[in-house]
């Protein structure tokens, strides 16, 4: 049987918020008979997780969640490369933790580099929107794909295209993925 490798040293990475859901808390016996709060995730992300972008409209936030099977819009945008970091001991049982409070990773995107644009001072862009170059403003970029609608054709369509990571409103600035190259899940 041959060796399995890893070689993705080539890829972009980056530490991105981690969307695991609701917290739950359980308490239980320590190993020197104290008590011990855990803290679990109904979506906990782990080290080798194909994750996919999630939408949000936090100005520059890359927040990314566990890619699943069984829809045509879950891609993996990127794989989760160490695992997360982060101690929430604020957030209530049974609540979704805040942006401060969510665990934070190392993602590995599926493309060949990152780069910050401006959105078109005419519209939002949303994470995972194939993007193309504003065709009225130089340096700025617009919705050329709408990742809600993954049956639309994009007017490049060529494998590897420019992705915002992160939401924009109009006039600010996202992370682009250049030459995005995703895995679609199977149905």
């Amino acid at each position: 049987m041959a060796k399995l490798y890893k070689y993705i040293d080539s890829l972009p990475k980056i530490p991105c918020n981690l969307y695991e859901g609701t917290r739950t808390e359980y308490t239980g016996q320590a190993d020197d008979g104290g008590e011990t709060t855990l803290g679990v995730y109904s979506a906990e992300l782990k080290k080798d997780d194909l994750v996919k972008l999630k939408d949000h409209t936090t100005n520059g936030l890359i927040l990314v969640e566990k890619a699943a099977a069984g829809n045509d819009k879950d891609i993996a945008h990127g794989i989760l490369i160490d695992p997360p970091i982060g101690n929430d001991t604020v957030t209530a049982s049974g609540s979704t933790p805040a942006t401060a409070q969510q665990r934070i990773g190392t993602i590995a995107f599926f493309g060949q580099g990152v780069y910050p644009f401006t959105a078109s001072a005419t519209g939002a862009i949303s994470p995972g929107d194939t993007v193309a170059m504003d065709e009225n403003e130089n340096n700025e970029f617009e919705v050329d794909q709408d990742y809600a609608d993954l049956t639309a054709t994009p007017s490049n369509t060529y494998n590897g295209s420019a992705v915002s990571l992160s939401y924009a409103a109009a006039g600010s600035q996202t992370a682009v993925l250049f030459g995005a190259n995703f895995v679609f899940q199977a149905d």
